[in-house]
């Protein structure tokens, strides 16, 4: 790397009172003290950089994979069926997943390589946008699934009013999100750092940094919103709506308690379906709460970091080296565990992966033959975001006699 001019004259001799390690048979040496220099940032490649890398290009791969493969079972249908609110919803959850997948993983993992930045102030810029404005949507994601939930169970509306308020949340959340993450392209950018310019001034590196437009109290205050809108935030509304949902199905509960004992006669004929309504309900109840434990316990450790690094004013070591990686490390794991959720309690895409699978592995060369199979399976169970009248109905009350059963599914089945 070819450093810039600089006028070595105003420096001066080099001061002997300089830390005695850093000179070599009585002459200062600029190789020793930059590699220390380096060493005590921690920009020296060793093998907690060579286990973190392998580890982020593994969950690169099996989220990649993972949620390439919930999309595509998810869209693989046939042309004459509409795809409902949950294919909806499971598809930009995956589309979520992807993006940060493509956008967070790779650069980490080459910057955990390089150590420096290599890229230029505009990739610089560009490539850390996209870096928050793909945790801002992941973590959006789990705010609409959640969301969804709670106006469906609260506000029941006809399929076609169902389907565009679905859009409408999902394009305000792709929306916002870009948006929150445009800030980064004018608070990151590219610096040439000197540990000793005048006694050194070809012991340089190179970096991308944040604190160059503004600095102290500005700096944290950008910090905080950054943390505040791709977890705090998030995980308030989360919770407030679980909360608002248990209210909600309590009450629900204790009102079709009331009606059965006003109607003793119709008892039995609502047991069959209730039966049904409660294991579908319990069904998605786990698939959308265990992806939402998923998004905060992986995240939780990572801003736990970051916490304790903002009011960290004296930059001294709080947390160990290693623990404080794992903890860094555990936000990569939140996109590739949603897969795997969604494939263990949704019957239908574990049939469609298996058809797929048999389709290229067992019967090569004949894809009509494994598509033609996919088309004949039909769904045994109620996926995670069953929010369409037609497709409620028909999974829960494969009966005739549908009419009076409408306003309990669509007011129960979230």
């Amino acid at each position: 790397m070819t450093s810039p001019t600089i006028a070595n004259e105003s420096c001066g001799p080099i001061n002997q009172s300089l830390n005695q390690k850093f000179f070599v048979n009585g002459t200062f040496s600029c190789d020793v003290m930059f590699e220390d220099f380096l060493r005590g940032h921690r920009l020296l490649f060793d093998q907690h950089h060579l286990a973190k890398i392998v580890v982020i290009w593994v969950i690169f791969f099996l989220s990649c994979s993972g949620n390439s493969a919930v999309l595509f079972s998810v869209n693989g249908r046939r042309k004459q069926e509409r795809s409902g609110n949950t294919q909806l919803l499971m598809t930009h959850l995956a589309i979520a997943n992807l993006i940060f997948t493509f956008f967070v993983l790779p650069m980490d993992a080459i910057w955990n390589c390089t150590l420096e930045w290599r890229g230029g102030d505009i990739l610089c810029r560009a490539l850390n946008m996209l870096k928050q404005f793909a945790m801002y949507m992941s973590s959006s994601a789990i705010v609409v699934l959640v969301l969804v939930r709670l106006l469906t169970l609260l506000y029941p509306v006809p399929p076609n009013q169902q389907r565009k308020r679905v859009k409408l949340i999902i394009a305000v959340a792709w929306v916002l999100s870009f948006t929150s993450g445009l800030p980064g392209v004018a608070m990151f950018s590219t610096i040439d750092h000197w540990p000793m310019k005048c006694q050194c001034p070809k012991h340089y590196f190179h970096q991308c940094v944040d604190f160059m437009l503004i600095h102290g109290v500005g700096k944290q205050i950008f910090h905080m919103y950054s943390m505040c809108a791709s977890f705090f935030v998030p995980v308030v509304i989360v919770i407030v709506c679980y909360i608002i949902m248990a209210i909600a199905i309590k009450k629900l509960g204790k009102r079709e308690e009331e009606d059965h004992n006003r109607n003793p006669i119709f008892g039995g004929r609502k047991n069959e379906p209730s039966k049904g309504l409660a294991k579908a309900k319990k069904t998605n109840q786990l698939m959308t709460l265990l992806i939402t434990l998923a998004f905060v316990i992986c995240w939780c450790p990572y801003y736990i970091i970051g916490v304790i690094h903002w009011f960290n004013l004296n930059h001294e070591p709080i947390v160990d080296v290693v623990a404080e990686e794992v903890m860094l490390l555990s936000v990569y794991f939140n996109p590739c565990l949603h897969p795997f959720i969604i494939v263990m309690l949704n019957k239908d895409i574990r049939s469609r992966l298996r058809a797929v699978v048999t389709s290229i592995v067992l019967i090569p060369g004949n894809w009509r033959r494994g598509a033609s199979s996919r088309k004949n399976i039909k769904s045994k169970d109620i996926s995670l975001l069953t929010l369409h009248k037609e497709e409620t109905e028909m999974t829960l009350f494969p009966s005739d006699n549908r009419k009076g059963q409408r306003h309990i599914a669509n007011n129960a089945v979230v």
